[in-house]
């Protein structure tokens, strides 16, 4: 008896303190106006089963509110609290709301788990500034109906007569039934304006992406949503906008190949280069097609021969259109004759307006090339000897010492002799670079003649080896550098004269210098004199 009295009050106990579950619906205002959003909050306590709204099995349908609001991305958070010596869990689930309409807005009742949540009412009224709103968006397209192929350009305007803390797009562009990334299309530079708009002036920012559909039918088109936060921390999601295009059929007889679009061309004139040798111009072509319609090596028939680099591309903006261009650049040997016929050119294309196949046209015409003559004289190099330094005379009083002196030299020539086939420093190289071939143009006439004069097979070669026995000399070094950047980059500007005369006395001194090692003992006295305002110091070794 005494055992199920107090089984009887354990029972008792335990039920009394088991904490009934519940589960609520809230919002943080129940007024708002159209251009404004409200937060929909979910509590459940004492209970084990998750709050979600997302993933396999959600036990929240937030579907049911999709008929008068847009949604945010919910979030959700947990706590445990401790009352009357009671353990107390709560969960919450959080969405922003974003209505779709104006009027009475009906937020249905939700059940979980047994429990049923109560319907909330909520108002949504015209904004004061309905027609001038703060911040709104607008979306539009180029046209309404396009040819499969044809260029598209669709954009989204972000208007706002207040300052703005952020701003950014909630997905991106999407379409059906083709799927975005099966259709040719990309993303263009954000632009910025300003515009007018009842009696308001506006910031107006423009996303906006070009596409090219193949298939045929209705194209419909998603313009992503934008979430913006204003200076003055007010929230706003301004809705995705829907753009439905039609994209008819190609006639039968234009190939997939063919563009469509108004395709031009254009030809610069043709003019001398390098020295006269050759002849160059370019060709571009350009028109609101796709990029690839525009091949990477251009083939032109033509009796000359001609040499077509790589196209170089190129996209910029003309009205509603966005404009891609290949530019072409074309060579050719200059003829004897100095007469030359630039090849004629067509480019076939589907012309959108007329609905018809045709041809942009370029006629070949004859030129004739002047010949000029050549922009440096061939001087011989001069006297070595104006460049030689000049030998300090030697006094009667200093011949005792001088002969001493020249026996000690003479054995020291001697081993010196002997050391320098041994040395380790590195040597340069004998090896001229005559036999290498280069174009008939200045720079490279005066690289060869650098390049036998320094006994190298390369300017930088040649110069370093140089300087590491004679020191630095600024008219070498000049001369060597200017020549190394015009074999890299023409510069129109060379006055080539003056280059000749800088290469003819920097050979003169490096020739020189050569000369001097040759005929003077290192360790003779005059050695050691002045060489080009530079003290010349013997070389090492060993």
């Amino acid at each position: 008896m005494v055992v199920r009295f107090c089984f009887f009050c354990l029972v008792l106990f335990s039920a009394q303190s088991i904490v009934a579950s519940e589960f609520a619906t809230t919002v943080d205002q129940t007024h708002i106006n159209a251009d404004e959003h409200m937060v929909l909050t979910f509590t459940l306590t004492n209970s084990d089963t998750p709050l979600r709204a997302e993933g396999l099995s959600p036990t929240i349908e937030l579907n049911t509110l999709s008929k008068d609001f847009d949604l945010g991305r919910p979030t959700t958070s947990k706590r445990y609290n401790l009352v009357n010596g009671q353990g107390r869990s709560t969960e919450t689930l959080t969405v922003a709301l974003f209505p779709k309409r104006i009027g009475t807005l009906r937020i249905p009742p939700f059940t979980l788990d047994g429990l049923k949540t109560k319907p909330i009412f909520v108002t949504i009224t015209q904004p004061a500034d309905h027609n001038a709103p703060e911040v709104f968006s607008r979306a539009g397209a180029t046209k309404a109906s396009v040819w499969q192929r044809e260029q598209l350009v669709v954009y989204l305007d972000l208007y706002h007569r207040t300052p703005l803390k952020s701003a950014q797009l909630g997905d991106e562009l999407s379409a059906a039934p083709t799927p975005i990334d099966l259709l040719d299309f990309s993303r263009l530079i954000t632009q910025e304006r300003t515009e007018t708009h009842a009696g308001f002036t506006y910031t107006v920012t423009r996303n906006s992406w070009v596409l090219y559909p193949k298939e045929t039918g209705v194209l419909t088109l998603t313009l992503p949503d934008v979430w913006v936060v204003t200076q003055a921390q007010r929230q706003l999601r301004l809705a995705a906008q829907i753009q439905t295009i039609q994209v008819k059929a190609l006639p039968a007889n234009v190939p997939l190949t063919l563009p469509v679009g108004k395709v031009t061309l254009h030809q610069t004139d043709a003019i001398p280069i390098l020295d006269n040798t050759f002849i160059g111009w370019t060709v571009t072509i350009s028109g609101p097609v796709a990029l690839t319609e525009f091949p990477e090596q251009l083939s032109i028939h033509s009796q000359e021969k001609i040499f077509i680099d790589r196209a170089i591309k190129t996209t910029y903006s003309a009205n509603d259109d966005i404009i891609n261009s290949a530019r072409y650049s074309i060579t050719a040997p200059t003829p004897a004759t100095g007469a030359f016929t630039l090849p004629a050119m067509s480019w076939p294309y589907f012309d959108t307006e007329s609905g018809i196949t045709t041809s942009a046209l370029l006629p070949a015409h004859s030129i004739t090339i002047a010949r000029q003559a050549t922009p440096y004289s061939e001087h011989p190099n001069p006297k070595p000897e104006k460049l030689l330094p000049t030998v300090t005379k030697m006094s009667p009083s200093n011949y005792a010492w001088q002969i001493i002196s020249g026996i000690f030299a003479f054995a020291a020539a001697l081993t010196f002799l002997a050391l320098k086939k041994k040395r380790s420093s590195p040597q340069i190289n004998t090896s001229t670079s005559a036999t290498e071939t280069f174009p008939p143009t200045p720079q490279n006439t005066f690289k060869l003649e650098l390049l036998n004069a320094l006994h190298a097979r390369s300017l930088d070669q040649g110069l370093a080896m140089w300087e590491r026995q004679y020191g630095t000399h600024p008219q070498v070094k000049s001369a060597v550098t200017t020549v190394q950047r015009l074999c890299y980059s023409e510069d129109h500007q060379t006055d080539w004269n003056a280059l000749r005369e800088n290469v003819t006395v920097a050979i003169g001194i490096i020739r020189s210098s050569f000369e001097i090692e040759a005929s003077i003992d290192p360790w003779a006295p005059t050695s050691f004199v002045t060489f080009n305002n530079a003290p010349k110091v013997p070389r090492k070794t060993g």
